[in-house]
Parts: C-alpha cells; sequence; structure tokens
C-alpha cells in the first residue's frame, strides 16, 4: 500500500513602512543670541496685533517647508502663541490637546495671550538667506497675557519661530521676558500634527524633556530663558522597517531595520508580539487582527502594520489513501 499525506501550506507576503510623525522628531535645547526682526521684518500691525483672539492667515513663507511628509509654502499665526502651516483660521487660546487645529500646529508659547493689552505689540516676519538654505522667522513682539487679572498682567514674551528649508528644522527662540501666566492660563510648547500626534515640554529649563505621552498644558506660567532655543529636527536619514509583515498564529516572522541599537514594541500584545531587542514577532489572535509595529532608535520611530491571518478551520477527514482509491476531507466548522 502506498501512501500519500496531504498537507496545508500558507505563504505570507508582506511590504515594508516607515512613518514620520511629529512625535518622531528629534528634539534638542541650547543657547543662542535673540535676534529681533523689527528693523527689518515685514509688520503685520493690525492683524494679530491689535485685538484679543486674533489669526493672520496666508503668510508666505518664502519658499516649501517639509513637515511631516507634507509641503507648505504658508501658515498662519495666532495672538495666542501658536503658528499653523495649514493655514488654519483656529483662535483657539485654551491650550488642551483636543483643541489643537489639524496639522503643521506649531506652539513656541501657546497661551491665552493679547497682542496690545498694556503695551504697543506687534508682529514681524521675513525670510532670509539663499536656496536651498533660506530661513524664515516669524516674530511675537512684546505680548502680553489677556488681562485675566495675573499676577503680571502687563508683562510681555518676546519669541520667534523659525523654519530651515531642505533640513526641516523648527526652531523656537526665545527674547527678553517677563510673562508671569495667571494660574488659570498656564502656556505649552510643543509641536503637533494632530490631536494624537504631538510632543510637549515637561518645564522650560535649559534642558527640558519633550514627550508624546503627557500633554504638558498646566506646568510652567512663566516663559523661557532669554537666548534659550528649542529645537524639533526630522529624522533623517531614514530606518524603514524590512520584513514580511503577515504572520499565522504560534509562528514567527523577523523584522529588522538599517539602524541598530533601537527598542521593538507592539502596539496590541493580543495580536502579536515582538521582542524588544531582536524584532521577532509572533502571532497571537486566533482570530486574527493587526497590530502596529515600532522601532524606536535615536530618537526617530518607524512603525510598520503586521497583519495576523486567522487560524483555518481544522481539517477532518481520513488522510491516508490508497493508490488508486480516494478520500474526503473536510473542514471543521462549526
Amino acid at each position: 500500500m502506498k501512501k500519500v499525506f496531504l498537507l496545508s501550506l500558507f505563504i505570507c507576503i508582506g511590504i515594508r513602512g516607515n512613518a514620520q510623525t511629529a512625535a518622531s522628531y528629534g528634539f534638542s535645547a541650547f543657547a543662542s543670541t535673540y535676534n529681533s526682526i523689527a528693523a527689518t521684518g515685514t509688520s503685520i500691525a493690525g492683524g494679530l496685533t491689535i485685538c484679543d483672539d486674533c489669526t493672520t492667515r496666508n503668510i508666505p513663507i518664502g519658499f516649501t517647508f517639509n513637515f511631516c511628509g507634507t509641503n507648505y509654502t504658508q501658515l498662519s499665526a495666532c495672538s495666542n502663541g501658536w503658528a499653523s502651516l495649514a493655514n488654519s483660521a483656529n483662535t483657539s487660546f485654551t491650550n488642551a490637546r483636543t483643541n489643537i487645529g489639524g496639522a503643521g500646529w506649531l506652539m513656541p508659547y501657546w497661551g491665552d495671550l493679547y497682542g496690545s493689552n498694556c503695551t504697543a505689540s506687534n508682529a514681524y516676519y521675513q525670510t532670509t538667506g539663499t536656496a536651498p538654505n533660506r530661513v524664515f522667522t516669524f516674530e511675537w513682539k512684546d505680548f502680553n497675557e489677556y488681562g485675566w487679572g495675573g499676577a503680571c498682567v502687563c508683562c510681555v514674551t518676546n519669541m520667534q519661530i523659525k523654519l530651515y528649508e531642505t533640513s526641516g528644522i523648527i526652531d523656537f527662540c526665545y527674547g527678553a521676558s517677563t510673562t508671569l501666566m495667571s494660574t488659570s492660563t498656564y502656556a505649552t510648547i510643543g509641536i503637533a500634527n494632530s490631536t494624537t500626534d504631538w510632543q510637549t515640554l515637561n518645564n522650560i529649563s535649559a534642558a527640558p524633556t519633550p514627550s508624546s505621552v503627557t500633554f504638558y498644558n498646566n506646568t510652567f506660567l512663566t516663559a523661557p530663558n532669554l537666548n534659550q532655543v528649542y529645537r524639533w529636527a526630522p529624522c533623517t536619514g531614514g530606518t524603514p522597517i524590512y520584513g514580511i509583515t503577515t504572520v499565522c498564529p504560534s509562528s514567527t516572522i523577523t523584522l529588522s531595520n538599517t539602524t541598530s541599537g533601537g527598542t521593538w514594541s507592539s502596539a496590541t500584545t493580543s495580536v502579536a508580539t515582538v521582542t524588544p531587542g531582536g524584532g521577532l514577532v509572533t502571532g497571537v489572535a486566533t482570530a486574527g487582527g493587526t497590530s502596529v509595529i515600532t522601532y524606536s532608535a535615536g530618537g526617530c520611530i518607524s512603525t510598520t502594520t503586521v497583519t495576523v491571518t486567522a487560524a483555518p478551520p481544522a481539517i477532518t477527514g481520513n488522510t491516508t489513501v490508497c493508490l488508486g482509491s480516494t478520500t474526503t476531507l473536510s473542514e471543521s466548522v462549526a
């Protein structure tokens, strides 16, 4: 008697993926002399500088600036200490995560500020340099806290946003400031691309720590020191995740990355797990599903989605058959 054994084979085909998010931007802090552009920049007095909760739109950057994979050529700026690369008409003064007004949300000092509460405030912008290394600067000059009766209503904040062509670097630069916000109007410093993708600073020291887990909006009442610079830079050089991204339950696949020394994690461990130091993914959910796998290295984050294929029904029936004879197999379906 000649025996024939029947086997089932699953072939999984995957792709590689990589994401640039606001949360993945690298952060650094350093000191650099603050230079006002009041004498050289274009004034927008009469816009956001003379009223409460005002936003000026369609401010030209002067070149194409890329943030989180999207190109921008203009922005809007608000009296409340934020700018929008998406040119948002939002006027939000409440610095809550849920009030982030869309993509490209930059927060050098997001709080309830006012353009002319006590002083002759102004705002300026200019583009300097030559392609491909131009720099766009936007400056809030002598902005106050709105008159809530805080500890220092007529104190001022001076600050700038700088956008760097080609590199995509974002600098927040701080001038001489005396702002002391009331406890009802704390400020937030950070960058965001949505209400779920952001990072904010935990303090205004010379070496704060950015977080994409905690949205800091009730931590500090004063502005950073004179000549303080906070910098965000996109992850460059590329760190894509390679490997098959489909796996069967109880089976494994191995993901890899060109940058060494990072850490792997799985967003949904009930679907798939991954070894933190090795990229070995194990399918867990017998019913199938997806999990986002993250690789974090050197302040940069790469992600890919792994699909766990649902386990097929068990095959029942006689799996041994004689030459010239037949047998019938069936699926065990409840």
